[in-house]
């Protein structure tokens, strides 16, 4: 397949190689073993590929002319590049590779002849051109299979040549009634090209389907055309593949002051039926430049000023359905099998496709919002707000509604629980079986209202044994030593008003008008350790692997909270909410809908995708095979994310480390309460219980599993009747895979 040549200015930008884990959306692949240096002048860079093997062209400059680099895309294997050839006399203008064979269209830097060339790579190690052929006009694009080559040269038309004997090019065919030939690529047997056909005054742009199986007499077996005339369009990028043939089209138009430019857009045929091209959907990209555009299974790829746009049919329909920042700039995509390639002038990369959408969970009519989001394990809960309508009974209520996502393509209904209105449940704190909200706590899988109602309009988090819950003017906190009967246990930052609150380890952090940092060893009883100014206002927050991520006005801001890196910051506009997901981070954003961010580099993130509502996304939440998102008024949608590789939790560093699992409780002795410390070097199952003097059990204080990290339990001096226990010697006992450590306590009368 041919990839339409793209002229522009690069900088100096030598090819690196690195080893990279397959994650969501990230390039995985780089050329190993190839060094090109991009040097002065335009570089111009061509993906094609064929079956298991790509070939990519790029212009070194004036002094160097081009280099092709030849390799293997084996399904499964990583991209390798076996081998390269390179001329000094010549700039690429369009490329085709079939097995070993290249054919590249070239322009002599020093005498100017538009010719095309064949490259043969039977010998990676040793490629020869073994052949160069003259034409008379620019090589736009090009197409090689099973021995023909066709050529489109503009305004010297379409020519088909016999290359059975790659030494001796032959020429079978021409089609001269073409005014001017654009493109061509070819598909199981059938060849299509772009072009302009007509006269002066009554120009066509047409897309044209051939038959070659008699090389000498060439059949045009479909055609689809357009007004080509001035104002009129003109096709030239084609890609095609199992039914489906995307063109780049293009639109000179002039507007109200007299000023002319080019209007770019994506025109999507049906080539399925055979003698007939149909129209199935045109998609506008305005006068931002397209580049070559890709066909995969069910996808088209369509990069537009560094962001590929995907397509799918949806309900019978061709809709976009993601974009994704590429990397690859205004250069060629292209589809070898189930993998995508792109090119940015210095490397081949691969990267992988967008979320799988599976299904959209509950679609919110009849004047209902949804606020929140939450996973409980293969159950996802969502509150709304219905506003009831005129018939009788049709009251205005707020639900949570929990769904099995056990199978996330097939998610079903287990059921609803309402509150009537005022009193809202648009915050939810999901702990285990239990759901804490304003109406009260209750059993998500009984539908049970378990406790009072409790104050909690805005974000809430748990810590260890409490939840903190931001008011309108403050924060309260709330005693879960019964976790269905949350007792108020203080009120702090009285008067302020705050946006967000989480905690890492033993460290609970506010946002409002500024940073409040608490230190947690009594949770009930926070201390403030530390105030900071923020560069704007905070609206989500996630704490994990020694990161806080902060989804702000202003984008999306990462802290070290080991402090071995610098803060860093992703303009991606206005953010609602983030999930920490490893490697990757999901981000609600204003501008972007559900946007996608490489945090393998969390000094570095990079955005490499974003999925787009036409609304704000609003809240997201992240289950090992599945992410939810929220936009507001509209959807709750599943996600298939099970192919995002989550990193293993690497053990802090070194100095934070220290030799006890389990340091000594504080205070101790003690009266009512003491908290518990300990340190995991890895992560796994965590029991840690009280026993008394006799060694009988009084209390479990934790069972499950935790995190690498520091963790800390508060015992309040009750045994797991919650009755209390008698003044005397009592001993905490931490069991882990690693083995086991024991403290002793003391309670005072």
């Amino acid at each position: 397949m041919k990839i339409l040549a793209v002229l522009f200015l690069l900088t100096c930008i030598p090819l690196t190689v690195s080893a990279q884990t397959p994650n969501l959306c990230t390039m995985i692949s780089e050329l190993p073993t190839v060094d090109v240096a991009v040097e002065d002048a335009l570089p111009i860079r061509i993906l094609a590929g064929d079956d298991e093997v790509f070939c990519y062209a790029t212009y070194l400059g004036s002094s160097e002319g081009m280099k092709l680099v030849w390799g293997s895309a084996e399904a499964g294997q990583p991209l390798l590049a076996l081998g390269e050839f390179q001329r000094s006399d010549v700039t690429p203008t369009a490329l085709d590779v079939d097995g070993a064979l290249v054919a590249v269209g070239v322009v002599d830097e020093t005498t100017g002849t538009k010719s095309w060339m064949l490259v043969d790579f039977t010998d990676p190690g040793a490629p020869v051109e073994s052949s160069r052929t003259p034409v008379g006009d620019w090589v736009t694009g090009i197409a090689l299979s099973d021995g023909l080559a066709c050529v489109a040269a503009g305004s010297a038309g379409l020519t088909l040549f016999d290359v059975s004997d790659p030494t001796t090019p032959t020429a079978s065919a021409s089609l001269p009634d073409l005014v001017s030939a654009s493109d061509v690529v070819e598909c199981d047997g059938t060849w299509y090209c772009s072009g302009v056909t007509g006269s002066m005054f009554d120009l066509s742009a047409v897309v044209r389907a051939y038959d070659f199986s008699v090389p000498t007499a060439p059949v045009m077996t479909a055609q689809y055309s357009s007004y080509g005339g001035p104002g009129g369009y003109a096709f030239s990028d084609l890609a095609t593949r199992d039914g489906v043939l995307a063109a780049c089209t293009t639109q000179y138009v002039e507007d109200y002051l007299g000023s002319y430019s080019y209007v770019w857009s994506l025109r999507v045929l049906d080539t399925a039926v055979p003698g007939a091209l149909t129209g199935l959907a045109t998609f506008s990209f305005g006068t931002e430049p397209m580049a070559a555009p890709a066909v995969g299974a069910g996808t088209i790829y369509c990069p537009v000023n560094g962001v590929v746009t995907y397509f799918e049919p949806v309900d019978d329909s061709w809709t976009e359905v993601f974009r994704q920042a590429s990397g690859a700039g205004d250069n060629s995509i292209e589809t070898i099998g189930d993998r995508i390639l792109g090119c940015d002038g210095t490397r081949v990369m691969e990267f992988s496709g967008p979320l799988t959408v599976l299904s959209p969970v509950i679609a919110l009519t009849g004047g209902s919002a949804a606020y929140d989001i939450g996973l409980s394990g293969n159950h996802a809960l969502v509150s709304y707000h219905h506003l009831g309508g005129s018939s009788p009974g049709d009251q205005e209520n707020w639900w949570i509604t929990v769904y099995d996502i056990s199978d996330p393509a097939n998610p079903s209904e287990v059921r609803s629980v309402s509150h009537q209105y005022p009193i809202p449940m648009n915050e939810l704190v999901i702990q285990g079986d239990l759901v804490h909200t304003d109406a009260g706590t209750f059993d998500w899988r009984t539908g049970e209202f378990l406790g009072d109602a409790l104050s909690m309009p805005r974000r809430a988090c748990l810590g260890d044994g409490v939840m903190y819950a931001l008011q309108y003017n403050g924060l309260r906190i709330y005693d879960l030593i019964d976790p269905a009967h949350p007792a108020e246990a203080g009120l702090l930052l009285d008067g302020q008003s705050l946006d967000e609150v989480v905690v890492a380890g033993g460290t609970m952090y506010v946002f409002g008008d500024q940073l409040w940092i608490f230190d947690l060893y009594d949770p009930t009883v926070p201390t403030l350790s530390a105030t900071a100014t923020l560069p704007s206002r905070v609206h989500g927050a996630s704490a994990d692997k020694g990161r806080l991520m902060l989804a702000m006005e202003d984008g999306l801001r990462i802290f070290d909270l080991w402090g071995q890196t610098q803060a860093s910051h992703l303009a991606v506009g206005p953010c609602y909410d983030v999930v920490d997901a490893g490697s990757e981070a999901y981000v609600a954003s204003a501008d972007l809908g559900l946007a996608y961010v490489d945090v393998s580099s969390p000094s570095a993130p990079t955005l490499l995708g974003n999925v787009a509502y036409g609304t704000p996304g609003k809240r997201v939440a992240a289950h090992p095979q599945v992410l939810l998102s929220l936009q507001p008024g509209l959807t709750v949608s599943l996600y298939d994310c099970a192919t995002v590789a989550v990193e293993d939790d690497a053990p802090p560093p070194a100095e934070i480390i220290r030799n006890l699992r389990l340091a000594p409780a504080r205070p101790n002795p003690f009266n009512p309460s003491t908290t518990l410390e300990f340190e995991l070097v890895r992560p796994g199952p965590v029991r840690l219980a009280i026993h008394d003097a006799a060694g009988r059990l009084v209390r479990t204080l934790v069972e499950e599993n935790r995190s690498i990290g520091v963790h800390r339990a508060r015992w309040n001096g009750r045994d797991d009747s919650g009755s209390t226990v008698a003044a005397g010697i009592y001993f905490a006992k931490l069991r882990t895979d690693a083995g086991a450590e024991v403290r002793k306590l003391v309670m005072l009368k």
